[in-house]
């Protein structure tokens, strides 16, 4: 994306701090781990006669169904969809969570500023990332409220599957630009340690869990 303007840097959680910092925002850092496990699941029941978009979207499909079902079952989240952008919503800060894949950036220590989305987002992303109208403003964001110790309003949980890994972190993004499509910035990065699959044993095998540090 050579058009891309640079992003506004952010505060960055490192991965050894994440478990306590999403605590805090009654979000579980296994819950998120499932979440990624299942859509890499549902990615892989294709086979290469399926169109080359098939794993991505029925990733994020994969993705955001067991997060919201995970995080629904805590009695704190319910999930909500505005314009058709699937999210869920805390009952008591009201912030929200969506999803997005990212780009290169995404999971990265070394980004000066942080990921941008893989892909374009629509007027109706933006209108449907506003608070309760809408989770992002088209204008600059104003400084967000603090609920319990933590930041209240719209936040993302991104993932980029390298090839051998897949990055992740869950944002709060400083604004959104209606013309590019894209986040101006992030106020808040929560970097979380990558995820790889285990080996499979056999046709049908579970996926395991193995995490690892990002060092890139």
């Amino acid at each position: 994306m050579p058009d891309l303007q640079p992003l506004v840097a952010a505060q960055i959680i490192p991965p050894e701090r994440a478990p306590d910092y999403l605590r805090a925002m009654d979000i579980a850092v296994e819950d998120l781990y499932s979440a990624i496990s299942a859509g890499q699941a549902t990615a892989g029941e294709f086979d290469r006669f399926a169109p080359l978009t098939a794993p991505g979207l029925l990733r994020w499909f994969g993705v955001v169904a067991e997060l919201r079902r995970r995080l629904a079952a805590t009695g704190r989240w319910y999930p909500d969809d505005r314009r058709g952008q699937p999210l869920s919503r805390h009952r008591e800060s009201r912030r929200t969570l969506t999803v997005m894949s990212g780009d290169v950036s995404t999971g990265s220590p070394h980004s000066a500023f942080g990921p941008h989305t893989v892909r374009r987002k629509g007027r109706a992303t933006a209108d449907s990332l506003q608070p309760d109208e809408a989770l992002f403003p088209l204008a600059a964001f104003a400084p967000p409220p603090r609920v319990d110790g933590v930041l209240a309003g719209a936040w993302v949980l991104l993932y980029r599957d390298d090839g051998a890994a897949i990055r992740l972190e869950v944002s709060q993004p400083a604004g959104f630009d209606s013309d590019s499509g894209q986040f101006t910035g992030w106020t808040v990065r929560v970097l979380l340690d990558d995820w790889r699959p285990a080996e499979r044993k056999g046709l049908g095998g579970a996926t395991d869990l193995q995490l690892f540090r990002s060092v890139a």
